[in-house]
């Protein structure tokens, strides 16, 4: 069976090691399983919601239009413009472009005390 995905978002199962939370962004495993994204690797969208291992979760891809609500690495001041990377599924220290495709351009202002969630745009 195939499907086709005509507005950048889809279904995928959560890899049966671990629970994801929302808005983290993720990487397709060779099972077709998903994991948060790690350092360095290009990604596949970002959660929708909070899934638990073994089920299924919405992902908002990379290539769908707009922007992406994104949890940020505990203690990092974001500052809108400026240029974020990925790792373990969170927006981290400033990035630089081709460290990680896509690079996160913040969108929002704030500072993480425990996983806030702000809007990024690729750039």
């Amino acid at each position: 069976m195939s499907s086709q995905s005509d507005l950048g978002f889809v279904s995928l199962l959560v890899t049966p090691a671990a629970g994801i939370s929302a808005w983290t962004a993720v990487s397709l495993q060779s099972d077709g399983s998903i994991s948060p994204t790690s350092d360095g690797t290009r990604g596949y969208g970002v959660t929708q919601e909070a899934a638990i291992a073994g089920r299924y979760v919405n992902v908002k891809l990379w290539t769908a239009p707009g922007t992406w609500d994104i949890i940020v690495s505990p203690g990092l001041v974001v500052t809108p413009g400026n240029a974020y990377s990925i790792s373990n599924g969170y927006a981290v220290g400033t990035g630089t472009t081709g460290a990680t495709t896509p690079t996160l351009i913040a969108a929002q202002a704030g500072v993480s005390a425990s996983g806030i969630v702000l809007q990024f745009a690729k750039n």
